[in-house]
């Protein structure tokens, strides 16, 4: 009776189950708590190759071997395991979670801050007539940067942000903060607080990660050289936490 090739059965079973792991990771979406949108195709693609090396695995295993080495199987299963993390966690298994702790009792908060539906937001969030700046997820990174190397034509324009308050900008005084979102340019190694600096005048010290609704005139100030837009603070209010990362493109 030949013998079953084990090893070859390990080894087919395991690469399975990591195709497995990162189709399903790019099926559900979990794969953006770990990395940028763009590495969706290649993710695809290792999932493929290693379903592909699984069936190829399988199909040895009335192949003789003299020699058994399970040591290989060991190091693919760790990272299967690690990937499986997201799929049970789901948005737990972010950085941005951690923001989660601060938030308020969301049903006592309204979902329009300052009667804006900041999901509805077109286009660069600039509006010249009115010289409004509404920040929203899809417009983010682009509009900061655009503030940045044009703040000139927009002092003084009335800005609507919604993030959650960070302290991790060691030059901040007082009660100061910067409103952000997690900045993801590559994985979840390289995340980041992201946002603009605001100048609050009031009594209040916000909780680090605490979402809030900000509402203020756009300003400016010099850090090392650097030109940096900031928000003189006119009016706070709590905000609903929104999930996910921006990203720099």
């Amino acid at each position: 009776m030949m013998k079953i090739n084990l090893q070859a059965v390990w080894e087919g079973i395991i690469s399975l189950l990591t195709g497995g792991v990162l189709a399903g990771l790019v099926v559900t979406g979990r794969y953006l708590s770990l990395v940028v949108p763009r590495m969706k195709l290649f993710i695809c693609l290792a999932a493929v190759i290693f379903i592909l090396w699984g069936i190829a695995s399988l199909i040895q295993v009335k192949r003789p071997v003299y020699r058994l080495a399970y040591a290989h199987c060991l190091a693919l299963f760790i990272p299967v395991l690690l990937l499986f993390s997201p799929l049970l966690l789901g948005a737990a298994y972010s950085a941005d979670s951690r923001t989660a702790s601060q938030t308020i009792e969301q049903q006592n908060i309204d979902p329009r801050p300052f009667g804006i539906d900041f999901d509805t937001v077109k286009g660069d969030g600039i509006d010249a007539a009115h010289k409004k700046i509404m920040v929203t997820t899809a417009n983010y990174y682009p509009l900061i940067l655009k503030l940045t190397q044009h703040i000139k034509d927009y002092e003084g324009y009335e800005v609507y942000m919604i993030g959650f308050v960070s302290y991790d900008d060691k030059s901040l005084t007082n009660n100061n903060f910067t409103l952000a979102r997690y900045l993801m340019a590559c994985c979840i190694n390289d995340v980041s607080p992201f946002g603009l600096i605001c100048n609050y005048s009031g009594d209040i010290h916000w909780k680090e990660y605490q979402w809030l609704a900000v509402k203020g005139q756009l300003g400016y100030r010099e850090y090392h050289g650097l030109i940096q837009p900031t928000i003189a603070v006119k009016e706070v209010v709590p905000a609903k936490r929104v999930a996910g990362y921006i990203y720099p493109y």
